[in-house]
């Protein structure tokens, strides 16, 4: 492989769970060098959060963990000691970039907010990721991805007719955040290589889940119309929806667009008559009349394998696709032959599965080395890089410092 596209970036991440990390999970195979600054007293949540390999906990044996973390490094310093802030200081001086994710104000008060830091590093590049950025009156909240779903407006209207607002079944606004981190970090560094200036980067999860909803928010803002609640329907294409087919809990999702895909999905269904229904006849019709129209496709499909039917209906031109469950993902034969997973081997718990980049360019290793166990670099990052003795690293751990 030739040379990676970040290589001799380093990043600095104090940072936990998932938003945060998420950010140095697509720097790392990009050829950046990661140090995740961690201790025994703080580290990462991730560490702690389930599932755990074999069920047995353990900072160095969580799945999540494992996930957000390939290929980075981490050193164990107390951020509540001043040597471990001067040390930390000490590494900004050879960095490119810092991501954090504290709650607002806490950098402050250790001394190692962007102000500060900047004047260690005049072109050093800022990430911080929070839940309502670093200003207006909710900046100082604590924020969780689900807490703060409902800031976006997303369970307004994600649910039942009728029903309550419903959360999603991941927590989207992490990796969203740590998506659009990614972005912003790259652009950082084209300006900087323009002017020479670094720059402080002010992120709030909450408004990227928001600039996810182009269609309500426009539709609000220019016709003061809210979004209604569709469950599984869309408000122009029909059908649209999942139906059970054969097995235990198999769904397929089927989407048609216009009046060609209506004609293609009946010939294809062998329903021909549903062409010469009046209630079927347009794409209004059908929206109309969508109740009837899938009891009618369920009844259709339950004879049917979820990849029987998708086979069929794309053969047509139909837009239609099995709902997985896991285990189903992970053995497709497409998403095998994409080479989304690949092999991970942790020091602690051997082998496993992981997710590469869902994306394939030069310049960016396709392969993944292992999350790293708790100060496993302190050796390199705190004796390489910044020239401490093993006695000076012996005494600083004594002390607590390095933990």
């Amino acid at each position: 492989m030739g040379k990676l596209a970040l290589e001799g970036i380093r990043v600095i991440e104090l940072c936990q769970y998932w938003a945060g990390p998420s950010v140095g999970r697509f720097l790392v195979p990009m050829g950046a060098e990661v140090i995740k600054i961690e201790s025994k007293r703080r580290p990462d949540g991730a560490r702690g959060m389930p599932p755990h390999v074999d069920g047995i906990r353990g900072l160095n044996r969580g799945c999540m963990f494992y996930e957000l973390n390939p290929g980075k490094l981490s050193v164990t310093l107390d951020l509540g000691r001043p040597e471990a802030i001067a040390l930390v200081k000490q590494l900004v001086g050879i960095s490119d970039i810092i991501t954090q994710n504290f709650t607002p104000g806490v950098l402050a008060k250790l001394g190692l907010d962007y102000p500060v830091l900047r004047s260690v590093k005049e072109d050093i590049i800022m990430l911080s990721v929070t839940g309502f950025g670093t200003t207006g009156p909710d900046k100082d909240h604590p924020a969780f991805g689900d807490t703060i779903l409902g800031f976006t407006g997303i369970p307004n209207f994600t649910g039942y007719p009728g029903g309550p607002p419903e959360w999603i079944g991941t927590v989207i606004l992490d990796p969203l955040a740590g998506l659009h981190g990614v972005v912003a970090v790259l652009a950082a560094l084209e300006h900087r290589a323009k002017t020479g200036q670094g720059q402080y980067i002010d992120l709030a999860m909450t408004e990227t889940g928001i600039c996810c909803l182009p269609q309500a928010v426009m539709d609000f803002t220019m016709n003061r119309h809210v979004y209604p609640r569709m469950a599984n329907r869309d408000n122009l294409m029909a059908p649209q929806g999942v139906y059970r087919c054969q097995g235990d809990d198999k769904w397929v999702a089927i989407s048609i667009a216009t009046d060609e895909e209506w004609q293609a999905f009946c010939r294809a269904s062998k329903h021909e008559d549903w062409l010469q229904d009046e209630r079927f006849s347009d794409a209004f019709r059908r929206w109309q009349n969508h109740d009837e129209l899938d009891r009618l496709i369920g009844q259709w499909t339950i004879n049917y394998t979820h990849y029987e039917v998708m086979h069929l209906l794309q053969r047509a031109g139909v837009a239609a696709g099995p709902v997985f469950d896991f285990q189903e993902m992970v053995a497709d034969p497409h998403i095998r032959e994409r080479g989304l997973f690949v092999h991970m081997s942790q020091p602690e718990t051997g082998e496993m599965l992981a997710t590469s980049l869902p994306f394939k360019m030069d310049g960016v290793a396709e392969e993944l080395q292992h999350a790293p166990e708790i100060g496993e670099h302190n050796e390199y990052v705190l004796g390489e890089l910044l020239g401490l003795s093993k006695e000076k690293m012996a005494e600083l751990q004594e002390r607590g410092v390095i933990y």
